[in-house]
């Protein structure tokens, strides 16, 4: 699990590579002996210009959509993402950007990036777009409007590594393209031990949600969230 951060001044530079390769016995491919072969990596620049901070960068995590051999290639079985502060919708996990729930629930159950794949089993949908891995390429701002409130916006273009098939007990293959995604947060901070944040994010969804059945219609997705967080 190599990792960097570099700065330059107002540039910024940051990477981590997580890799696993072994063996294991993965009920999901029957209790059979497993191959483990997984990557997931991320690379993002930034640069900051007093109170506004631009960044981007790209994020790769693997996928696998062939449960009928011995090889697991999905890192999300293995380690669920839940930590990339990303996108909202796509990413977001219980500890992560999100905190809204839907790892688990976003599209009847095919879940986010963030999803338990850990509950895939072929045929159904149970973390299915997280077992699918991710290509993601993220575009973000941040603005410190003043020293108790910053605003944010953020641009995402995602696509699944690897989709479901027929080899993952599907009667067709699934499209590869996610979606795009557009978040805008607020986080206000009046008192130390007190915070305030709103998210707005849409998900103009991809033909991945159409589940390999071309005609197939599927709605844009709009997600209001608001929390209230006291620490003490």
């Amino acid at each position: 699990n190599p990792y960097f951060v570099a700065k330059f001044g107002d540039f910024g530079l940051k990477g981590e590579l997580l890799y696993g390769t072994g063996k294991g016995k993965a009920s999901t491919f029957g209790g059979i002996d497993t191959d483990v072969d997984l990557l997931t990596y991320m690379v993002e620049g930034s640069y900051s210009a007093g109170p506004v901070n631009i960044r981007g960068g790209y994020w790769y995590m693997s996928g696998d959509d062939d449960t009928t051999d011995n090889e697991l290639n999905a890192f999300a079985y293995i380690e669920p993402n839940d930590y990339l502060d990303v996108a909202f919708i796509l990413t977001g996990g219980a500890d992560g950007a999100g905190g809204a729930g839907l790892e688990n629930s976003l599209g009847g159950g095919i879940g986010n990036f963030s999803g338990n794949a850990q509950n895939f089993t072929g045929g159904t949908n149970a973390g299915a777009l997280a077992m699918a891995g991710a290509s993601v390429l993220y575009f973000a701002v941040d603005y410190d409007y003043s020293d108790t409130l910053t605003l944010g916006a953020s641009y995402i273009i995602a696509k699944a590594d690897k989709p479901p098939g027929l080899k993952t007990g599907r009667a067709a293959q699934w499209d590869d393209g996610v979606g795009h995604e557009y978040d805008f947060r607020l986080i206000w901070k009046p008192w130390e031990n007190l915070e305030y944040k709103f998210v707005g994010a849409y998900l103009d969804t991809g033909d991945f949600w159409k589940q390999g059945v071309v005609a197939t219609e599927v709605e844009d997705l709009t997600v209001l969230y608001n929390s209230l967080t006291v620490s003490f």
